[in-house]
C-alpha cells in the first residue's frame, strides 16, 4: 500500500480587536489545557479581558492546523522594520504561547507579511511555553527577564514553614507578637463569590492608592482601565469557582489584600497592596502567611504561582524559582548571525566611546 499524502499543515491569521477570541474561544482553552494544564494567565476570559481593554487595534491571532488539529495558537502585533512581537500588556506576566513544537514558531515567521525578520516572545515561562531547552538547529537566542517564583503545596504547611529560611520565620513572628501585643485582632477573609468582585477591587484600589502607586497615578480604581480590567477578570473567574480575593484585616480594617485567579491545579497571584500606614506590623508578609496556611491546609491546588520579578525576600518564600526568558525567534539562521553580529559590534562600539 502506498502511504498516503502527508496532512496540510499551515498558519492562518485572524484579525482580532476588543471583540476578542471569538469562535477561537473554545478552541483556545483546548490547547491550553493540553499543553499547559489550563494555566490561568493563557485562559480564554483572561485574554479576551485584555484585548478588550488594552488591545490596539493591530493584533491578529495566529491559529496552527496539522491535518485538521489545531496545535498552535498566540497573539502578535506588528512592531518597525519586519519586526514583531507577543501581545504582552503589562497586566499579563507571562506571554500565552500555544504550540506544540517551538519550530511552529519559526515557521510562523515565515509565513508572516511584509518579509518578517523576527517575532520577540516575552516572557516565556519555561514549565508553559514549546521554549524549553532550545534547540540549537533552530533561529533562536534568549534573554534573561527575571526570576519568578513558586510555591509546592507539598505535605504539611509546618514542614513548609520549617524549611524557610530562619530569618523570615523569625520576622513573620516577631511581626505576629507586636500585633497582639498592641491588643489587635487579626482575621482573614476569603471572597469567592462573583457578585463581591467588583466591590472587592474597590476596597484593593483604595489599597493601592494610599500607597506609591497611588502618589504615581498608576494605581487601580473602580473607575479606570486598570479596575474595570480587574473586576471583568475576576468576576469571570468567579463565576466559575476560579477567583478568590484574600483579605487581611486588623480587627475590622481591611490592610492588605490579593487578588487571584486559578485552575483546577494552579493558585496564581494576580496583585497584592497593603495599607501603608500598618507598616509596622507588615501586613503583605502576615497576609502571605496566613494565606499559604489556608492553602496547604485545604489542599485546593498543586502549587502556587506568584509571576513576579522576585527580590532575595520573595525568593525566600519560594520551593521553587525558575528564570523567565524572552524569546527572539528569527526566520532564519542568516538573519539570527546578522543581529548577533549587530549586537557585538554595537557593544564594541559603545565600549569604545565609553573609554
Amino acid at each position: 500500500m502506498q502511504p498516503g499524502p502527508e496532512p496540510a499543515m499551515s498558519w492562518q491569521l485572524h484579525q482580532l480587536g476588543q471583540q476578542g477570541l471569538g469562535r477561537h474561544k473554545d478552541p483556545w482553552d483546548k490547547l491550553n489545557a493540553a499543553l499547559f494544564d489550563s494555566n490561568p494567565f493563557f485562559d480564554s476570559d483572561f485574554t479576551d479581558s485584555l484585548l478588550k481593554y488594552f488591545a490596539e487595534g493591530r493584533e491578529w491571532l495566529c491559529v496552527h492546523d496539522s491535518g485538521g488539529v489545531v496545535d498552535g495558537m498566540l497573539i502578535i502585533k506588528p512592531e518597525r522594520w519586519g519586526k514583531w512581537s507577543i501581545f504582552l500588556p503589562a497586566q499579563a506576566q507571562i506571554g500565552a504561547l500555544l504550540a506544540t513544537d517551538p519550530g511552529l514558531v519559526v515557521d510562523l515567521v515565515r509565513s508572516l507579511p511584509g518579509l518578517a525578520r523576527s517575532l520577540v516572545c516575552f516572557c516565556q515561562d519555561p514549565l508553559y511555553s514549546p521554549f524549553g531547552p532550545l534547540p540549537d538547529k533552530l533561529p533562536l537566542i534568549s534573554v534573561a527577564h527575571g526570576p519568578t517564583i513558586s510555591v509546592a503545596l507539598d505535605g504539611s504547611f509546618e514542614d513548609y514553614w520549617n524549611a524557610r529560611p530562619r530569618k523570615l520565620r523569625q520576622n513573620t513572628g516577631r511581626y505576629a507578637r507586636r500585633l497582639r501585643e498592641a491588643g489587635v485582632a487579626m482575621s482573614l477573609a476569603h471572597l469567592d463569590a462573583a457578585e463581591a468582585m467588583p466591590a472587592a477591587v474597590e476596597r484593593y484600589g483604595m489599597l493601592e492608592s494610599l500607597g506609591w502607586k497611588g502618589r504615581e497615578g498608576t494605581a487601580v480604581h473602580g473607575d479606570n482601565v486598570q479596575g474595570q480590567f480587574y473586576r471583568d477578570v475576576l468576576t469571570a473567574f468567579a463565576r466559575r469557582g476560579k477567583a478568590s480575593v484574600f483579605e487581611l484585616r486588623f480587627d475590622d480594617t481591611v490592610v492588605a489584600m490579593r487578588l487571584c485567579i486559578a485552575s483546577d491545579n494552579m493558585l496564581v497571584m494576580l496583585k497584592t497592596a497593603y495599607d501603608e500606614r500598618y507598616a509596622e506590623y507588615a501586613p503583605g508578609r502576615l497576609l502571605l502567611h496566613a494565606v499559604l496556611e489556608r492553602e496547604f491546609n485545604l489542599r485546593r491546588f498543586k502549587n502556587i504561582e506568584f509571576y513576579t520579578h522576585a527580590n532575595i525576600d520573595q525568593l525566600a518564600w519560594a520551593t521553587q524559582e525558575r528564570m523567565i526568558p524572552h524569546i527572539k525567534v528569527f526566520r532564519d539562521q542568516a538573519t539570527k548571525t546578522a543581529y548577533v553580529w549587530a549586537l557585538r559590534l554595537r557593544e564594541a562600539l559603545r565600549h569604545r566611546l565609553g573609554r
